[in-house]
C-alpha cells in the first residue's frame, strides 16, 4: 500500500513550533542568527539562500548572507575562509551554512575544516559528519535539513521503515549518504542508487 505524503502541512506546523521556540529564546535575551556563505556564481545557490532567508524572517531568526560570488577567483577561497572565521567568532550568528556547490577553484576540504562544528548547520565538517556516520547524534543536534525533513515526514505519517528496503536516488554526502545512515538507524535497509547502478 502506498502513502502520498504532503510535506506542506508538516512544514507549516514545524515553522510554528520554531517561531514559538525563537520567541521563547528572545524573552531570555537570545536573538538567534543564521549566516549563509555563498561562493558559487550559480543562480541556484542564491535562490536556495533567498528562500532560507525568507523562512528565517517569517519565524523571527536574523539572517545574513555573505555573497562572495563576484570576488576574483584567485582570492575567493581566502575570502571565504576569512568570512567563516569571522562568523565562527560572532556571538550574533549561531548557525552557519556554506552553500554548495563550490566552484572547482575553491577547496571544499579547507572550507569545512575551517567551519566550527558547533555552528555547522548542514553537518559537513569532519566532526559533525563523523558523528552522524557513527550514529552518535540525537534529533536535538544540528542535522542536514533534507535528510532530517525526510525522517520527520516519515514519522508524521507514521511510516515504519524498520525491516523495509529503501531506495535513495543519489550519493551526495549532504543528502543521500546522511539519509542512508539515518534510515539504517531506524532499522531500514537503505541503498543509494546513482548513474552507475545497474537496473
Amino acid at each position: 500500500m502506498s502513502t502520498l505524503m504532503d510535506a506542506k502541512s508538516l512544514f507549516e506546523k514545524i515553522k510554528e513550533e520554531v517561531k514559538a521556540d525563537v520567541d521563547s529564546l528572545k524573552k531570555k535575551g537570545i536573538n538567534p542568527g543564521l549566516a549563509a556563505v555563498v561562493v558559487s556564481e550559480e543562480a541556484i545557490s542564491h535562490t536556495y539562500v533567498f528562500f532560507k532567508q525568507k523562512d528565517c524572517k517569517e519565524v523571527g531568526i536574523n539572517s545574513q548572507m555573505i555573497d562572495l560570488s563576484k570576488v576574483d577567483q584567485r582570492n575567493r577561497e581566502n575570502e571565504a575562509l576569512r568570512a567563516i572565521k569571522d562568523l565562527n567568532d560572532s556571538d550574533a550568528m549561531h548557525g552557519i551554512i556554506v552553500q554548495m556547490p563550490f566552484p572547482n577553484f575553491v577547496n571544499e576540504e579547507k572550507i569545512f575544516n575551517a567551519l566550527s562544528p558547533d555552528k555547522d548547520v548542514d553537518s559537513l565538517t569532519p566532526y559533525r559528519l563523523g558523528k552522524i556516520l557513527r550514529g552518535e547524534y540525537t534529533y536535538n543536534d544540528l542535522l542536514p535539513c533534507t535528510p532530517r525533513g525526510v525522517v520527520e515526514l516519515l514519522k508524521y505519517y507514521k511510516v515504519d521503515v524498520a525491516g523495509k528496503d529503501v531506495a535513495i536516488i543519489g550519493r551526495s554526502v549532504l543528502v543521500s549518504n546522511t539519509l542512508r545512515k539515518m534510515l539504517e538507524d531506524m532499522d531500514a535497509t537503505a541503498t543509494c542508487y546513482h548513474t552507475k547502478s545497474k537496473n
